[in-house]
């Protein structure tokens, strides 16, 4: 179930449903059109040998394949009381002790003093609804070749998402 970047280990323990984005059934449907119009064209041009033909043959073999591989390769959005869930994650650096302090007293705005742009250190990951509303986050430290957890799922108000997600 990892679907948009969101880590499955903050899922657990929440009431997850997933349901099929309804952009990729639109854009499937559009290659679907446009493959049936180009099979429908291929009735009417007599000369199987024209490039227009070859063309039309083309097109419609393009659109077919390309609305199953949109239906079958697009995610599926992951749903919490029927709201829909975002991942996201952050990066910081392990040698700064304002760091833990910040993420231990839950100040986001500190937090953005110390962001870091390389994938070391520590690692925040944060899973949360497009209304703020279902929010929560894991902390990581790097400890060579993988980060492993480094305390527990912590949940997270409106405001603090707010201004996490603006990092």
């Amino acid at each position: 179930m990892k679907n948009n970047n969101i880590p499955e280990n903050l899922l657990e323990g929440l009431n997850i449903t997933e349901k099929r984005n309804s952009g990729s059934i639109v854009k499937s449907l559009v290659y679907l059109a446009v493959a049936v119009i180009a099979t429908c064209s291929l009735i009417f041009i007599k000369d199987s040998k024209s490039a227009i033909y070859m063309f039309a043959g083309i097109v419609a073999a393009f659109g077919y394949i390309m609305a199953i591989c949109v239906l079958i390769f697009t995610h599926k959005d992951v749903l919490c009381e029927g709201k829909r869930l975002n991942g996201y994650t952050l990066y910081f650096d392990a040698a700064n002790a304002n760091v833990e302090k910040a993420i231990a007293s839950k100040d986001a705005k500190a937090l953005k003093n110390y962001k870091n742009t390389t994938e070391n250190g520590l690692k925040l990951e944060l899973a949360y609804s497009d209304d703020h509303s279902v929010a929560r986050y894991r902390l990581y430290r790097y400890i060579p070749f993988e980060f492993q957890p480094d305390g527990e799922i912590v949940e997270l108000n409106t405001e603090q998402v707010k201004v996490l997600t603006q990092l």
